[in-house]
């Protein structure tokens, strides 16, 4: 039974003919989730030390992470910091939630919550220097809003180096149909590979 990330599902999707397999396979083969290899989960729990009062600041120096990381890092923190200057939101913890079909598991896992104005906002966090493309941000907000229960909070990605915020519109049924069609594809590859053994 499939357990992956919505950047994982969402690349997938994005992907035409047989990329897909190679998608599939690479997370098929990857293995469990190892924190070590996660580039950016030092600032993401900078961030969220930050809100919840356990850290003074977001910067590189509170995130420990490698010197590797440092231009990256600070181009984010920097827009990271602009979006709250601007905005001023008022931080709340976000919980989780899944999108699932059939034997799939999709993880939502927004970083964190922000009121703005009267909306409560959950807020998945886009480290990446690309740009986020309008086909990127409809299936990801797609699958988080659907996968978000509750109709008390509206979904959201920040795109954080351009201190950019897309939140989510109203519930399209041909998007719904789309993600559980590549859904369908994406089992049906991962139980070819897992009949290969």
């Amino acid at each position: 039974m499939p357990d992956i990330s919505i950047t994982d599902f969402t690349d997938f999707v994005l992907r035409t003919g047989p990329p897909k397999i190679t998608k599939v396979a690479e997370i098929f083969n990857r293995g469990l989730y190892n924190p070590a290899h996660d580039f950016w989960k030092p600032l993401r729990d900078n961030i969220s030390e930050f809100h919840e009062g356990e850290s003074h600041d977001i910067s590189f120096g509170s995130t420990g992470a490698h010197q590797r990381k440092q231009t990256r890092y600070e181009e984010a923190i920097k827009g990271y910091r602009k979006f709250l200057k601007q905005n001023a939101p008022e931080w709340f913890k976000p919980h989780r939630a899944q999108w699932e079909y059939e034997d799939l598991t999709i993880r939502i896992n927004p970083e964190v919550g922000f009121i703005l104005g009267s909306e409560s906002l959950l807020v998945k966090l886009y480290f990446k220097q690309e740009p986020l493309t309008k086909s990127r941000v409809q299936v990801a907000l797609s699958l988080m809003k659907t996968g978000q229960k509750s109709k008390k909070y509206r979904v959201a990605i920040l795109d954080v180096v351009r201190s950019k915020l897309y939140k989510d519109s109203p519930t399209n049924l041909q998007m719904q149909a789309l993600l559980e069609g590549e859904a369908a594809t994406f089992l049906a590859i991962w139980n070819s590979l897992a009949a290969k053994g």
